[in-house]
């Protein structure tokens, strides 16, 4: 991944554009308060993995950007992340792998039992 100029991934890259998030979205898909996600939000641009932005619409909106860092630090947290998933699994049949598989589909539905938020569609990634 080759940075731009200002340390952000180019756009054509997996941190493009759409990796680009308002401090409220931030805090909605994290299920966390707004005072949470501003502290963690500048913890991590302190450590120059995020950088953040006025945003556009809303007075006060905060758009977060992942610089270069941020986005490696990511990927290299969702390849041990999977790498250490297929080692917990590898004993299993395909049938029992299937099993939690089909269990986890049910998570979003209990989210948004529990929070009272039918907005949550998906635990984990983009819908």
């Amino acid at each position: 991944m080759s940075p731009s100029r200002d340390g952000h991934a180019r756009r054509g890259d997996r941190s493009g554009l759409r990796y680009i998030l308002s401090t409220r979205e931030l805090g909605r898909r994290a299920l966390v308060t707004a005072g949470a996600i501003s502290q963690r939000v500048a913890r991590a641009e302190r450590e120059g993995l995020v950088t953040r932005h006025p945003g556009t619409g809303r007075p006060r909106t905060l758009q977060v950007a992942p610089t270069a860092a941020g986005h490696d630090l990511v990927e290299a947290t969702v390849d041990q992340v999977l790498l250490r998933e297929a080692e917990l699994i590898e004993g299993l049949t395909p049938d029992q792998r299937q099993q939690p598989t089909e269990l986890l589909h049910l998570l979003p539905t209990d989210v948004q039992r529990r929070v009272g938020d039918d907005r949550v569609t998906h635990v984990g990634g983009e819908a």
